[in-house]
């Protein structure tokens, strides 16, 4: 994935979630190296996500507003803003070792390893197998991530929306 094609996957979102996602991104690496430095892996896996919501359940209640008709539309797109924030942590990620900005499969299978390892081992293979898997049959995706162990079943419907319009 070249910066280009980096910023045709952001251009995907709407500006809403593009500046609350990267907010959410910043955040969280400061709230893991501060308050939640010792909090679990597991738990921390979770916390873009829950930012993200939070963030964007805030802003639609004040910008939008409608906050009981338009709930469960805030809390999808705070979703889509935590997904991000983990999509931004692990190009960074990968573009820091590397230099070079990942390609969409690779970013893919990242994110797949990012969010089960607190919860599994799971090799690189195994990793880029869910994630090629994830493109056509989210299922199977969904069933590879079970076997992995029970930890990574709790995980499995997050990876799979984080991953998929990556």
């Amino acid at each position: 994935m070249d910066f280009i094609k980096f910023l045709e996957y952001v251009r995907l979102y709407n500006i809403d979630v593009v500046v609350i996602g990267a907010g959410v991104f910043v955040l969280t690496e400061v709230l893991k190296r501060t308050v939640l430095k010792k909090l679990s892996s597991k738990l921390i896996t979770f916390v873009p996500f829950l930012l993200g919501v939070t963030a964007y359940l805030i802003y639609g209640g004040f910008a939008i507003g409608n906050f009981a008709e338009n709930a469960a539309l805030f809390a999808q797109k705070g979703f889509s803003c935590g997904s991000l924030a983990t999509v931004i942590y692990v190009v960074c990620k990968q573009f820091i070792l590397s230099g070079v900005i990942p390609s969409a499969s690779q970013t893919r299978t990242e994110l797949v390893k990012e969010l089960i390892a607190p919860y599994a081992e799971i090799s690189d293979e195994q990793a880029e197998k869910i994630a090629e898997t994830a493109k056509t049959d989210e299922n199977l995706a969904k069933e590879m991530i079970a076997e992995l162990g029970e930890g990574a079943a709790v995980i499995a419907e997050t990876v799979l929306k984080a991953i998929r319009d990556v």
